[in-house]
Parts: structure tokens; sequence; C-alpha cells
């Protein structure tokens, strides 16, 4: 069986290289339709013969996706079988084409290799639950560190942290070998692959510090992310933004020492008694 929109090339942690996604059950206009297969023609094709597409998603228990009777224009000709979503639920399966030759009438069907495919229709994030809002309103915003949110994202912060550490909360229909793409500014940055073990936590990550320190600074800077899943199912929009202030070649100077400040360095003005305060301040 061939199919034209089929996914290669999977994580080898797959059960299978081959995937399947929302897309390849929409027309190009995004409207429902059937998966569009391909039958090349068998050796001595003839009018009558019986053929048929199955899905085993279980030993010795074949779904028939579709049939037909090879008519007499159809011989030696490819065919073009489309098959409903609705027979395919989401999950590894192995896609068979059976045929039963005329000659063959009430005999059993010769099969062809199996295709096995991952189906993965729902997108990563689930479906946004406001889509008049122009952020996927089931995503939550990046988490970012107190101290960045606040004061912003200098040299110092950088150099301490050996970059920006973050976390994406986990999501609807979360599932291993997905991506999160980190949106900083114009910069995406691809995350690793999600584990196994990640799958229902919150992920965390640091963006390395080399990525980040010659970009020009940004006062404030859009930081967001979107989703992709293992067969290319995309969130349905990027998470809401959080906005910070990015100076990497800002160096901060140290907090001030004042004299005759307590422990809590607080001051009692009473207990000065008019007393002038000096205040030292350090140059990086």
């Amino acid at each position: 069986l061939l199919i034209p929109n089929l996914i290669s090339n999977l994580p080898a942690d797959e059960e299978t290289e081959y995937g399947l996604n929302g897309l390849a059950f929409l027309d190009e206009t995004n409207q429902p339709t059937g998966l569009a297969t391909v039958i090349d023609p068998w050796t001595s094709m003839a009018q009558g013969d019986v053929w048929k597409v199955e899905a085993i998603y279980s030993p010795d228990n074949p779904i028939t996706l579709a049939s037909d009777t090879v008519s007499a224009t159809q011989v030696n000709q490819r065919l073009f079988p489309v098959i409903s979503q609705n027979d395919l639920r989401d999950g590894v399966c192995e896609l068979v084409v059976g045929v039963r030759r005329v000659s063959n009438v009430g005999g059993d069907y010769e099969r062809s290799p199996p295709l096995k495919v991952l189906i993965k229709t729902t997108r990563p994030g689930g479906p946004d639950p406001d889509e008049k809002e122009p952020y996927h309103q089931g995503l939550a915003p990046i988490e970012m560190e107190r101290d960045a949110l606040e004061s912003g994202v200098t040299k110092d912060y950088l150099d301490d942290n050996n970059g920006v550490p973050i976390t994406i909360a986990p999501y609807e229909n979360m599932r291993k070998n997905s991506t999160v793409f980190v949106l900083w500014g114009d910069l995406e940055i691809r995350l690793p692959l999600i584990t196994d073990a990640q799958v229902g936590k919150p992920v965390k990550f640091t963006i390395p510090k080399n990525l980040l320190a010659n970009l020009p600074p940004a006062n404030p800077l859009l930081l967001t992310y979107r989703l992709q899943d293992v067969v290319n199912n995309h969130s349905a929009a990027t998470a809401p933004p959080i906005f910070i202030n990015f100076s990497p070649s800002l160096v901060l100077l140290e907090a001030p020492v004042i004299d005759k400040a307590d422990g809590d360095h607080q001051l009692d003005l009473d207990a000065l008694l008019g007393e002038d305060v000096e205040v030292l301040l350090f140059s990086s």
C-alpha cells in the first residue's frame, strides 16, 4: 500500500519509522476528507479479482477499511481507495492489501507485506479553547526565574546561569519524541526531544549562553513557544507570551555598601542624630 502523505524517518525508539498525522485526513482547504492511498497493479491482475485494504492493530484481528472488485477498465491500472478517518484510530497498526483472484473464488487472499504506521491525529496542546484570542489559551506561558522577570536578562545573569533557565508546563496530548520550539524574539530555538520520563511533567531547559550572548538587546523581548509532535502535528497556535528586558552585554553594578546600616541593611535615622551617611559604590 502506498500513502502519499506518509511521514517517514521517525525516531529509532518508535515502533515504526512511518507515521500519519491529522493533515493526512484533510483536503487542501483543511476540510475533513479520507486518507488517499494507492495500490499498484499486481501480477496477472484480472477483471473480477477482489481486493481489500486491512488495518491490523492486534494479531488475528484485521479491520477491513476498503474493498472492491476489479473492473475491466481497472486491469493493470493503479487503484486509489480512500479510507475514512473513522476507520483508523490513533495508534500503531499494520496496513495490508489482500487480493483474491477471480481464478480462486472462495479461496484465500494473497497479502502484501505490511506497512506499519503510527497514526496520531491529535494536536499537541489540544484544541485552542478560545480561537478568537491571538495565542493558544490552553497553553501556559513560559516560566522563568523571578530575577530574570523583574530585573531582566543581563550579561551577569547569563554568566551566573550559563544561559537562561526556562520551564514549559505539561500540556494536553503530550507525548515522547515531541519538540518544543522556543521563540526568543525572532530567534527560534529547538529544544531536545521530549522523553518518556518527561511526559506529564514540566520540561526544564537552560537556553545556552552562547546562543544569546551576541544577540541585540530588546526591551521588551517577546518570549513564547510552539509545539510539534513525532508525526508533525503542530499546536493550534503559540502560547501566550511573556515579556522581559534583554540586555546581554549589560553589566550591573554591585549593590552599594551603606555605612552605619545594621545587619539587615537598615538605617535608624533617629539614632543618626543628623549625621551624614556614607555610601560606597563599586565599579565593575
